[in-house]
């Protein structure tokens, strides 16, 4: 009776010091839960009802721990013990839902961190069987249901299986219909499905997914308040979903779209924000690809505009910073080819010096860069 007492007091008191740490984010508040935790399940007596109850705590304090500092030994130590709570959770019990779903969810983590396909196998497998242990009615259906989609799409980008895309739209689809009108998710899990669609799509080339993919994503627009942090990425999404179909169909009001939902979530971006370069980046793009087919020179100079404030808001030694460069490099040509005068000549050769010079020695599109500027000289 001693050995239980203890532990519920330990383990509330690991409980006390996480709600504190969710207000200060000080990590030794979690180093203190984890020590709580670990002592509420030492004391536990054999075979005690709130066994798997205090396993769970002991792995949540774990991968909270993971969460700030990114050791993999939380996440290991989160997994093992949520391995053996649901090892000691008869079938039927109403918690044991909850540990199959913590289960899956640091599996999916461990596969974003390692690209190990049997991790994400692992997140699909107790996710699915905590699909089945919770009842449709349960609010947390809808969530499992959301993230069993999320581990399908993550397998399928891995191994382009087509019978996990096909499995993400179906628990997908089963989300958002689970999830009530007005619910804080409902965008997001319209844009998940709106998301599988367009990769199925992306796969199979079969345009009725692309038209599914912007039903889905217009209705995650719409679902979304102004003002929502999520919604430049679900109007980009939307603004991609026009842009593969502009290349499927080459209906112009297509791109139109692309740039109106890319212009949007420019717009909804405040300065500073780290994807502002990358939102910059894909309006331009969307300007250049409609400047091909209608060869309106207004669409190749808002191109190089938005190129420009790319490369301009885009720090030194950024990963995508030689694409954008070189992205920039070929709307400044594209548009010299089309006006073809002096002072368009002069104008280009300056930028694309800049550019040259800008891109690291060895890169892959140095050598297009160099015959780019030698037949800017040449005209």
């Amino acid at each position: 009776m001693v050995e239980e007492h203890s532990s519920t007091w330990f383990c509330n008191l690991g409980n006390s010091y996480l709600d504190h740490f969710k207000h200060t984010g000080n990590l030794q508040d979690i180093k203190y839960a984890i020590s709580h935790h670990q002592k509420a399940v030492e004391f536990a007596p054999s075979g005690h009802c709130y066994f798997a109850y205090w396993l769970s705590n002991l792995g949540y304090s774990y991968s909270q721990w993971f969460k700030c500092t990114g050791k993999w030994q939380g996440i290991d130590h989160a997994i093992s013990y949520w391995q053996i709570a649901v090892g000691f959770t008869p079938a039927g019990h109403p918690d044991l839902s909850n540990y199959l779903f913590n289960l899956g969810y640091s599996y999916s983590i461990c596969f974003e961190h390692t690209g190990n396909l049997q991790d994400i196998e692992h997140a699909i497998f107790h996710f699915q069987k905590a699909m089945e242990s919770t009842p449709p009615d349960n609010a947390n259906f809808p969530i499992i249901l959301n993230n069993l989609g999320c581990s399908y799409s993550s397998h399928f980008e891995h191994s382009g299986n087509l019978q996990k895309i096909e499995h993400a739209i179906i628990h997908h689809q089963k989300a958002v219909e689970s999830t009530p009108p007005g619910h804080a998710h409902l965008p997001s899990r319209l844009s998940n499905l709106g998301n599988s669609h367009l990769s199925h799509f992306q796969h199979t080339r079969n345009l009725q997914d692309i038209e599914h993919a912007i039903i889905y994503h217009q209705k995650a627009v719409e679902s979304t308040p102004t003002g929502n942090a999520n919604l430049p990425t679900i109007l980009i999404n939307l603004g991609c979903s026009y842009l593969h179909c502009f290349e499927h169909t080459g209906n112009l009001q297509d791109i139109e779209h692309t740039i109106i939902y890319h212009q949007k979530a420019l717009e909804s971006t405040p300065s500073g924000h780290a994807d502002l370069p990358a939102r910059l980046h894909n309006l331009g793009n969307s300007y250049f690809y409609q400047s091909e087919h209608t060869g309106n020179l207004q669409d190749i100079e808002y191109a190089i505009i938005y190129h420009q404030k790319a490369v301009e808001s885009t720090p030194p030694g950024y990963a995508d910073l030689p694409t954008w460069l070189h992205n920039l490099e070929e709307s400044h040509l594209y548009h010299l080819k089309h006006i073809g005068y002096l002072q368009g000549t002069e104008h280009s050769i300056i930028h694309l010096e800049g550019i040259v010079e800008s891109t690291p020695p060895g890169h892959a599109h140095l050598p297009g860069q160099f015959h780019n500027l030698g037949y800017s000289y040449l005209h």
